[in-house]
């Protein structure tokens, strides 16, 4: 009973330091999944389509076939990395729908404007690699949205979320 309790104990412990230090650790959970690529997109279907060998590029589970993003959302952002008559990231593309196309307006979509301003997880396709800038978007998104909805639940419970 006594080797429960200081199990209990230091897990205890660790649940207090992780609440403390949420933000610090929410940053190195990111900084790693960055670093190492990760993201949740749905791109190694394309091995299925176009024919090359097995790739699944998925860390954990199964690649799964989501319409909006391997279909829809992918190819624009990878038409920004190589838009070529109007430079890369232009507002307006000719090669999503071989005709002049504003980006500015398709929600997600990343390109030299003011708009992107104000989608801070864009910002990584701007100035990164298509991997790096995939990963920034993904697991920024996922991992800040985690952070926030901890913190509302904080204000909702009177900040009584340990158990």
């Amino acid at each position: 009973m006594n080797e429960l309790k200081r199990i209990h104990f230091h897990q205890q412990k660790v649940l207090l330091f992780i609440e403390k230090y949420r933000w610090g650790v929410g940053l190195f959970i990111y900084l790693i999944t960055f670093f190492l690529e990760l993201h949740g997109s749905s791109i190694g279907v394309y091995s299925l389509f176009l024919n090359t060998p097995e790739n699944n590029s998925a860390i954990l589970g199964i690649n799964r076939m989501r319409p909006d993003d391997w279909e829809t959302y992918m190819p624009m952002v990878f038409s920004q990395y190589y838009d070529g008559g109007n430079g890369a990231f232009s507002f307006y593309s000719d090669i999503v729908r071989a005709a002049p196309t504003n980006m500015g307006l398709i929600v997600g979509q990343p390109c030299w404007n003011i708009v992107t301003f104000f989608r801070p997880f864009l910002w990584g396709y701007l100035f990164m690699s298509p991997s790096y800038g995939l990963s920034f978007y993904w697991m920024g998104q996922l991992i800040v949205l985690f952070l926030i909805s901890y913190e509302f639940g904080k204000l909702l419970f009177q900040k009584n979320l340990l158990f």
